[in-house]
């Protein structure tokens, strides 16, 4: 089962992990009540409004979707489909601006929890961006060299 509290993910203990609901239920809430203890007495603040306290089987959060059962985090076809005619208006352009780029890049990471190798590809992005020696408010356009430096 799963608690998401701030910012971060709770689980249930890898050894609960197929024992009957009631004892997954109750580890995940010794592991939010531990969790939110230590945070307090480390000094943090938690936004309550961004906390989901009480233990689920699945829960959509921040865009991503998150599934004890199978341990993994997906992203919901639903955002792919948004973020797909962006990117390819982007490919289909010889120049964008630098915040276009960005815009795209960070969305992309956004997804990095739900895939892990999706950080390689942004690296490249950043790595573009800077090569294109523009600062992110120029007006100029990144030209397709640079995406090709990129790609190769």
């Amino acid at each position: 089962m799963l608690v998401w509290i701030d910012d971060m993910c709770g689980m249930t203990q890898q050894q609960f992990k197929n024992s009957p609901d009631e004892e997954q239920f109750q580890s995940a809430m010794k592991a939010l009540v531990v969790t939110t203890w230590v945070l307090y007495l480390a000094g943090y603040f938690l936004g309550l409004s961004k906390c989901s306290l009480i233990p689920e089987r699945y829960m959509t959060y921040l865009g991503i979707d998150c599934v004890s059962r199978t341990w993994r985090f997906l992203v919901p076809e639903k955002r792919i489909e948004k973020y797909l005619p962006t990117l390819n208006s982007l490919l289909q352009k010889t120049s964008v601006s630098y915040s276009e780029v960005e815009s795209m890049v960070g969305k992309l990471g956004s997804l990095e929890c739900a895939v892990p190798a999706g950080m390689w590809y942004t690296r490249h992005q950043y790595a573009a961006m800077q090569l294109s020696g523009l600062k992110p408010d120029a007006r100029k356009k990144v030209e397709q060299c640079y995406y090709d430096l990129c790609n190769t």
